[in-house]
C-alpha cells in the first residue's frame, strides 16, 4: 500500500457508519418463571449510515460537528410521532436524525 502524500490525497472513498441500536428481547413466555429463569436476545437494528469523505478527514486533519444520518423511511421495531418526544422509542416523521462526531487522524499524516 502507497501511502504518500499523493496518493493519500488521490483517495475517494469515504468513511462510512453504520449506525445500530441494542435491544434486549425477553423471550420468556410464562411468567411464573420470571423469579428462576431467564431467557433473552439481543437484538442489533439498524438506525442508519453516515459517510465522511476520506479527503475532508485528511486535507483537514480533523472533522467536529453534527452530521445528517441518512435512515430509511420505515424502522422496524420504532413507532413514528409527529410531536418531538423524549421516548427512545418514538421518532419524530419530521426530524432529522443527527449524530455528533469527532474524527482525526492520529498520528497525524504528512500533508
Amino acid at each position: 500500500r502507497d501511502y504518500s502524500p499523493i496518493a493519500l490525497q488521490s483517495v475517494t472513498d469515504p468513511i462510512s457508519l453504520s449506525l445500530f441500536d441494542e435491544v434486549l428481547v425477553d423471550l420468556l413466555d410464562d411468567d411464573r418463571q420470571r423469579e428462576t429463569n431467564r431467557h433473552e436476545r439481543i437484538e442489533r437494528r439498524w438506525l442508519g449510515n453516515l459517510a465522511v469523505p476520506f479527503s475532508t478527514v485528511y486535507s483537514n486533519t480533523r472533522v467536529d460537528g453534527t452530521f445528517e444520518v441518512s435512515v430509511p423511511p420505515g424502522l422496524l421495531g420504532y413507532k413514528r410521532s409527529h410531536e418531538p418526544s423524549a421516548d427512545l422509542g418514538a421518532l419524530s416523521s419530521h426530524a432529522q436524525t443527527l449524530l455528533s462526531l469527532f474524527i482525526t487522524i492520529e498520528p497525524p499524516l504528512p500533508p
